[in-house]
């Protein structure tokens, strides 16, 4: 309101322009719209949003580019940008976190698990409403000295939750796995898990070469189970060979050792065969094994060796008439 004669107040008036500069800071959407625009207090650092773009770009001209790493992207320069975008961030990062099980790095097949996170109501909660930071699996694991899994161990958690494994419980045994050195002990730990023949074969074969995993399932086409293979193969993968007096490795020392193992093994003749062959051996060498032996030859392996005495033959004999 003005009086006559005085002049109409400019609308860029001190109170005025007090009055836009409280709306372009307090008001959610146009506050965000400001800052974009490099207006009120806030402007949104442009490092920030180079950045994001430079994501948007790499993500599509990427080799191997996936439409989840351009989700990503995309999502990252739109929480930079939007009004209440990081919210909508943490709340799509704490879906996806869950509908995975775990947080994962990559995309496609470089895809890398890092922890994985119980599948309760109360951890949906958590994850939509406050993202990955506020799950205490997230908490826990980078508060300890854990690292994420490779992209192989996370194929090999994947694939034993394909076949009904829970992937927390998956996540555990490849951990444990690699933490020791030799095959040996991997192999103790997945004979020593909870999980099925058919599970324990498929998590086995994960972790050794390719005739490895062809040995256990061939074992076990001959009705041997998972545990009893692992079992001999740690056992004979212990043995060494026998060594003279001058340090030399005597000949086939290890293989008679390997051969009275599967011997003492409760297992028919057949599938002693089958462990003969899964050591490596020749099949032309089979026979020699001692289940493959006559019954009489059992009994004279079984005897003591012994040479005899060397001596001088004392009566001659007589000419012949």
């Amino acid at each position: 309101m003005w009086f006559v004669g005085s002049e109409k107040p400019c609308i860029y008036s001190v109170p005025n322009r007090k009055q836009s500069y409280d709306i372009s800071n307090d008001i959610p959407f146009v506050r965000g719209v400001s800052g974009a625009l490099g207006l009120g207090d806030q402007t949104l650092p442009l490092a920030n949003v180079a950045e994001a773009v430079g994501g948007v770009k790499n993500a599509l001209t990427a080799e191997d580019r996936s439409a989840g790493q351009i989700a990503d992207a995309a999502l990252e320069l739109g929480s930079t940008l939007a009004p209440g975008g990081r919210q909508l961030q943490k709340t799509y990062q704490g879906a996806k976190t869950m509908l995975q099980g775990g947080r994962t790095y990559g995309y496609g097949d470089k895809k890398r698990l890092q922890y994985t996170v119980e599948q309760t109501p109360l951890k949906a909660f958590q994850a939509l409403a406050f993202g990955n930071s506020g799950l205490s699996e997230t908490r826990d694991f980078y508060a300890g000295d854990a690292k994420g899994l490779s992209v192989r161990q996370t194929q090999a958690v994947e694939e034993l939750h394909s076949i009904g494994v829970d992937r927390t419980e998956a996540y555990g045994i490849i951990r444990k796995m690699r933490g020791a050195e030799k095959q040996a002990d991997k192999a103790r730990i997945v004979a020593a898990s909870d999980l099925t023949d058919e599970q324990m074969i498929r998590l086995y074969g994960s972790i050794s070469n390719e005739k490895e995993a062809e040995n256990i399932a061939a074992a076990y086409s001959a009705d041997i189970s998972p545990a009893v293979y692992i079992g001999l193969k740690t056992k004979a993968g212990a043995m060494e060979a026998d060594r003279d007096a001058d340090g030399e490795v005597i000949n086939g020392s290890k293989r008679e050792k390997v051969l009275k193992l599967i011997d003492s093994m409760e297992l028919s003749d057949y599938q002693k065969d089958v462990l003969y062959l899964t050591e490596g051996y020749s099949e032309k060498t089979i026979d020699d094994a001692p289940w493959n032996q006559s019954e009489y030859e059992k009994y004279r392996l079984k005897l003591p060796k012994y040479e005899l005495p060397e001596y001088e033959l004392k009566v001659k004999p007589l000419p012949r008439p």
